[in-house]
């Protein structure tokens, strides 16, 4: 046997299920609303840290090519068939 209930406001009885489907909808709703602003802010602190490392990989490439251009003057002196 169902249990049923009775609306406070407008007296009319309905299944328990039909009640608490509602609450349940809204619990859920506030839910998905929470986890979404989570995941939301999650994402932006992931693309600045993203941003970040892109900028030091940035500047490590740029050291290394620095480098290497000196480390190639270097060479081009030193070699006896160059000059």
């Amino acid at each position: 046997m169902k249990q049923k209930i009775i609306c406070p406001h407008c007296s009319k009885e309905f299944p328990m299920e039909e009640g608490l489907s509602s609450h349940l909808r809204i619990l859920e709703d506030k839910a998905r609303e929470n986890i979404e602003k989570e995941q939301e802010q999650k994402l932006q602190e992931n693309l600045k840290k993203l941003k970040s490392l892109e900028d030091l990989n940035k500047e490590k490439d740029e050291k290394i090519k620095l480098i290497n251009e000196k480390k190639r003057k270097r060479n081009k002196r030193s070699c006896t068939r160059c000059g």
